[in-house]
């Protein structure tokens, strides 16, 4: 059911308000006693800058904005804002959306924490030393992430030369490693070998085995949308969020490409490999050991640094993410407490209580390594699978319920959204189902993937809280109507107003 707002009587700047409603994906304005309907989806962008709501109204031509005109001024606090009304179905997916994407985040972050420690164990192996123990590695492992907390706090500019450079690090530390492992191996495997042949270790039959393979590819694409998260602290969102997303995923498809292939050029021999790193032989991470393999001692230390330092970036990426999803879902008050995890630290503009609370969350889920590893394995397991859902609820939806409501951005693809849409659906939703597949066979309770014990875990606490609470006051991301008379004068009309296209006058205000 769509909803209702008329605002009357507000000044902005030199911008009056006599009458103008809003109703479902409509604005209404009435001037001078002529009523005129005007899609909204297509003159009304909102983001933020600093977490502070920015309006930009784009005035069709036609529609000329005098001292005495009219104008809507609609803002949100809301963290996604797709479609301006919201039926009860809508409103559910996007609750459970969230749910899901905050929980398995978190974990992304401890597999990444997990990751660093574990490679920092492998470089102490290759030195010839002990390795470290499980405790040793916690520490390790929630040190890192007190160090990804502390620079989240940090204000955004002074996060962004640190982002920019891990872009231009995390590029060119892949085309060096790729490069070494290819022209330094002493061996290497036959491209007839590495397009052709097969191994199969599983137990399982030959088409299992393949279905199971396409797994390997995906940890390249897991975290191409982070850049969408950090759109409310970006200038442009509507332009600069949807391009970072899609630069990323074409550099991620290359890097992962060449990356992989040069792993399996480096392993001449894939069955006397696996052999020696798995089972009692397994001391350490199969991509080290490649490194291992293909150059000499030192040379695989640096090449392990290199590694452990990508994965001190996307850690900091990562925590990154989670205290954005977090912070947008405890400003709509989806989360107990709200209040406090929505909180922003002033001086530096960040949502500091989010970060700690990530950081307090991510250190329980490393400590629980300490008690069962089984079990962390199993949440380990699930931090590609948990991108993997997020992306496709929301694909999914607007090729579906949302297909003719959902306002198209000023960056889309044109006639070819749809398809492509459906074809990134069909894909995640088959490539998510096999990411709860068992690796091995017989499966037992050591092999077993529990990741189906943890999604459809979330799934049902997510769907008890929107039905015993969260469906009787969530109504979606919240807004915020602009009253005049607390607005101070450095609140009204930003100076930076600027033209997208000719025909288009923008209108900036800050709340």
């Amino acid at each position: 059911m769509a909803r209702k707002w008329t605002i009357k009587g507000y000044t902005i700047g030199s911008v009056g308000i006599k009458d103008c409603s809003l109703d479902g994906d409509y604005i209404t304005v009435i001037n001078h006693s002529k009523t005129k309907n005007f899609d909204i989806s297509k003159w009304v962008l909102i983001h933020q800058v600093d977490f502070e709501p920015v309006v930009e109204y784009k005035i069709p031509d036609g529609i000329q904005l005098q001292e005495d005109g009219e104008a809507i001024i609609y803002s949100t606090q809301g963290a996604n804002v797709a479609k301006l009304s919201l039926t009860d179905h809508a409103i559910s997916s996007l609750l459970h959306q969230k749910l899901v994407n905050r929980e398995l985040f978190s974990w992304g972050d401890v597999a990444f924490a997990s990751g660093f420690a574990t490679i920092i164990n492998a470089a102490i192996i290759l030195e010839g030393k002990d390795s470290l123990s499980t405790g040793a590695q916690v520490g390790i492992a929630i040190g890192i992430t007190f160090v990804w907390a502390v620079q989240n706090a940090l204000r955004i500019d002074q996060q962004g030369w640190l982002n920019n450079f891990a872009v231009i690090f995390q590029l060119g530390s892949a085309v060096t490693i790729v490069t070494v492992l290819l022209a330094m191996a002493p061996e290497r495997a036959t491209a007839h070998n590495v397009f052709t042949s097969t191994y199969n270790g599983t137990g399982f039959p030959f088409p299992y085995v393949c279905f199971i393979g396409i797994l390997s590819t995906l940890f390249s694409f897991s975290g191409y949308e982070a850049g969408a998260h950090l759109a409310e602290e970006t200038r442009d969102a509507s332009r600069a969020a949807p391009k970072g997303i899609v630069g990323t995923c074409i550099c991620s498809a290359i890097t992962g490409f060449a990356y992989l292939l040069a792993l399996l050029f480096a392993i001449p021999d894939v069955s006397s490999f696996v052999d020696n790193n798995s089972g009692d032989n397994s001391t350490q991470n199969l991509a080290v050991a490649t490194y291992q393999l293909a150059v000499p001692q030192k040379g695989a230390l640096a090449l392990t640094i290199l590694l452990i330092l990508n994965l001190y970036f996307a850690g900091m990426s990562s925590l990154t993410v989670t205290s954005r999803i977090g912070f947008a879902m405890a400003r709509d008050g989806v989360f107990p407490l709200s209040v406090y995890l929505r909180w922003i630290f002033k001086p530096t503009k960040t949502p500091l209580g989010n970060v700690i609370f990530v950081f307090v969350i991510d250190c329980l889920l490393l400590l629980l390594q300490l008690a069962s590893t089984t079990a962390f394995t199993a949440i380990l397991s699930i931090a590609t699978l948990g991108y993997q859902i997020s992306y496709f609820m929301p694909i999914f939806f607007r090729c579906t319920v949302a297909r003719h409501t959902f306002p198209i951005g000023e960056f889309n693809l044109g006639r070819f959204s749809l398809p492509v849409a459906i074809i990134s659906a069909a894909w995640l939703f088959i490539t998510s189902i096999i990411m709860f597949f068992p690796a091995e066979y017989p499966v037992t309770k050591d092999n077993m993937n529990y990741a189906v014990v943890i999604v459809g875990g979330v799934a049902f606490l997510a769907g008890a809280y929107w039905i015993i609470s969260a469906r009787h006051w969530f109504v979606g991301p919240k807004r915020t109507t602009i009253n005049h008379n607390k607005l101070s004068s450095d609140q009204t009309i930003n100076d930076d107003t600027r033209d997208r296209t000719p025909s288009l006058s923008v209108i900036h205000i800050r709340l």
